[in-house]
């Protein structure tokens, strides 16, 4: 089929210099009517399986892929703040980008970079209707009646309004800008590209990588893939393109007698403020695949964050935020300092003296609470890091000798906790 047939069975048509006087191209008229044709032939005998299906609309599912919790809570989907999971994916809704190929294969020259006719979607916004509990956009776009016609699509969130960037060979790119101050303030950013959720035979919610909406046609689509229950639906899975920094912190020696130490803040980096998200490149066909990311830099220069605590005794970590209150510290135990984390673009710290981590901490007496000093201790840790990974960093105070020194422990998937992780 013609990629001009196809622009016409999508509501509402898109005519080039002008359109008919009712609103309705001659040719969509020609189509209704063929159809109608067709349905009457079908009435009229048994051949079902030669009778063309009418257009199904293209439907819409999303969700946040699965992350583990932490902490004494196991029923809790923890993220922390400034990180996307499902909720608000629902609050904040997805855009979409659809190109329609024929029968061909998606091919980025003919396709994307030299023309925008095959373009069926450009950054359509995806809303949740929570009283009707689905997702829904308008207008409504319509798989291609042949079915060996196919659709190729991507997708991101949070939506934005103003569109992405194209690369150039014409396929969006999600523009990321970071604040030194989003981490202080609940503004952390985290985008997020889709996927489907489907590997080697398995769907799942647990899942969390899986293959891209290459080539689609009508009978591929629909809930989990089941061959009897095509629906039309393309069930969207989003991963985050960012890395997560989860910092935990130890004393080497005991404290003296009638004292303890506490963290109060902690300055680290140096970090991007700005980078671009390749949403089509970017796969997760395996979980050894991470994100792809262009245009990283520091401009005019890298930042540096500044992080000061509240520790929460209920044994959630720490969060972000301006209350001096301190973490207290164990010379037997880790202590989650910020577990709920610190996203950033991806970057390379095998290069230079690599990743910077000062604290600030001080020594009290327990009963008063009154200071009895304070310092900084500085560390530096070395690794390649990727998105779509969380970090741990394990930090050892020795209080005495005014020394920190940074381990670093990664998790093959975004999941808070202990799954998977190796010490890098």
């Amino acid at each position: 089929m013609k990629n001009e047939e196809l622009r016409m069975k999508n509501s509402p048509p898109t005519p080039k210099g002008g359109g008919h006087p009712d609103g309705v191209p001659p040719l969509w008229e020609e189509v209704r009517k063929g159809l109608f044709l067709i349905l009457l032939a079908f009435a009229s005998c048994e051949q079902k399986d030669e009778v063309t299906p009418p257009a199904r609309a293209v439907g819409f599912s999303g969700a946040v892929q699965a992350s583990v919790s932490v902490g004494t809570r196991a029923d809790t989907d923890y993220r922390g703040w400034g990180m996307m999971n499902t909720a608000a994916l629902q609050t904040k809704g997805f855009g979409v980008y659809c190109w329609y190929t024929g029968t061909d294969n998606f091919d980025t020259e003919e396709h994307a970079k030299e023309s925008t006719t095959y373009v069926l979607m450009n950054n359509q916004e995806v809303t949740y209707d929570g009283s009707a509990g689905k997702w829904d956009y308008s207008p409504s776009k319509y798989w291609p009646l042949e079915a060996t016609e196919k659709l190729t699509f991507r997708a991101y969130a949070p939506y934005s309004s103003t569109g992405l960037s194209l690369g150039a060979n014409g396929t969006p790119l999600l523009q990321v800008e970071v604040a030194a101050d989003d981490y202080c303030n609940d503004h952390q950013q985290d985008p997020l590209w889709g996927t489907s959720n489907y590997v080697s035979g398995e769907h799942s919610m647990n899942n969390t990588y899986g293959t891209p909406y290459d080539n689609f046609t009508y009978m591929m689509s629909g809930s989990e893939l089941v061959p009897d229950e095509r629906d039309g639906t393309i069930d969207w899975y989003f991963h985050h393109g960012m890395a997560l920094f989860a910092l935990q912190a130890q004393l080497v020696n005991a404290p003296t007698e009638g004292t303890a130490i506490r963290i109060t803040g902690i300055h680290t980096g140096p970090f991007y403020n700005k980078g671009k998200l390749d949403i089509f490149n970017s796969q997760t066909a395996n979980s050894g695949e991470k994100p792809v990311w262009t245009d990283r830099a520091g401009d005019p220069t890298d930042i540096y964050v500044d992080v000061r605590y509240h520790h929460d005794p209920d044994g959630m970590g720490t969060y972000l935020h301006d209350d001096l209150t301190g973490v207290p510290l164990s010379h037997t135990a880790y202590s989650n300092v910020a577990v709920n984390g610190l996203l950033a673009i991806p970057r390379d710290y095998t290069v230079g003296t690599g990743m910077e981590v000062t604290v600030t901490y001080e020594e009290y007496f327990t009963g008063s609470g009154d200071r009895i000093n304070q310092k900084t201790a500085t560390g530096y840790v070395k690794m390649n890091v990727e998105g779509n990974t969380i970090y741990w960093l394990q930090l050892t105070l020795n209080a005495e000798k005014n020394t920190l020194y940074v381990r670093s422990f990664v998790n093959l998937n975004w999941q808070v906790g202990a799954y998977d992780r190796r010490e890098i």
